[in-house]
């Protein structure tokens, strides 16, 4: 529970609740509620837009002798560009359920919460999985890490419980490492979270929990990769000409290269309201770069 009361002042004898204070307490709500938050490193970011360069060829290499000629050369880039994005939630608390709410509940701080939780799913839909189809496909949205990451690795339908599922996992990791990346996180949803448990089980394996400092908290692993599960993973997908409409995705992620540009991180305001009451907006500006998609491969069609 966040200390609402932290962030009152009574000059004047009235209570108003300062957003210099609360925000604070809002952003360290949110990183607790939002593990992916703590996964991928969030940048200050000032601008309308974060760009930056991708590498498309390197320049030439190769032996020369004492009666060569120089000529200078270069690798060739592309611009690669993600908008800055508005997110919010708002609430209202009336002024006679704040009256009378008082001895069992703080109906403003449940409120503002909520908004809080709210605005976290919504952030973590859209991280994961914004714009990828059309059931997330959202004008106002950036796009997520299934849809700017364009290396795939078949499943074949097979469950990531069992050894064919794994390999899947295993190809997605050899992948990263062969360009020189590290995986160093798999979010998968949570019937697969369920099924590799179970399977994880009955090969006697109790003891693939860890403590990962970056997450804060024990999570599974595999491959030595803490693995995260989310609600927002799909489970209904359809892939293939003759698919099942039961399939879902896992991330498999070198972090490292992907951010998240952050202009304002959770932040409080009111606004106005035409009834007896208090009436709030909680919001952020953000996107998210995948700075190396060569890097992240979504493993698809996992039955």
């Amino acid at each position: 529970m966040i200390d609402i009361q932290k962030a009152l002042t009574t000059a004047e004898g009235t209570g108003t609740i300062i957003p210099e204070r609360l925000d604070p307490m809002l952003q360290e709500l949110a990183n607790k509620s939002l593990m992916i938050r703590k996964a991928i490193k969030a940048i200050p970011w000032s601008t309308n837009a974060f760009q930056w360069n991708v590498r498309s060829a390197l320049t030439s290499a190769g032996f020369y002798n004492e009666s060569d000629t120089f000529s200078s050369g270069n690798s060739t880039y592309a611009r690669r560009t993600q908008t800055i994005e508005m997110m919010k939630a708002e609430g209202q608390v009336s002024n006679l359920l704040q009256e009378t709410s008082g001895g069992y509940i703080d109906a403003l701080q449940s409120e503002i919460e909520g908004a809080v939780e709210s605005l976290m799913q919504a952030e973590e839909r859209a991280l994961i999985m914004g714009n990828y189809n059309a059931t997330y496909t959202d004008t106002d949205s950036f796009d997520g890490l299934a849809t700017q990451i364009t290396q795939t690795q078949d499943a074949l339908g097979n469950s990531i419980g069992s050894v064919a599922g794994l390999n899947a996992i295993d190809e997605a990791i050899r992948t990263i490492q062969a360009v020189g990346g590290k995986p160093d996180l798999i979010i998968v949803s949570t019937r697969d979270q369920m099924k590799l448990n179970q399977y994880m089980r009955s090969l006697m394996t109790y003891n693939w929990m860890q403590m990962n400092q970056k997450l804060g908290t024990v999570v599974p692993t595999y491959m030595n990769i803490p693995i995260i599960q989310s609600q927002f993973v799909p489970t209904n997908l359809a892939f293939g000409t003759t698919p099942a409409t039961d399939n879902s995705i896992a991330l498999v992620l070198d972090t490292s290269a992907i951010v998240i540009p952050r202009v304002r991180d959770v932040s409080y305001e009111r606004v106005a309201t035409s009834v007896d009451g208090i009436a709030f907006r909680v919001k952020l500006y953000e996107t998210l770069a995948v700075k190396a998609a060569e890097k992240q491969v979504v493993v698809t069609n996992l039955g």
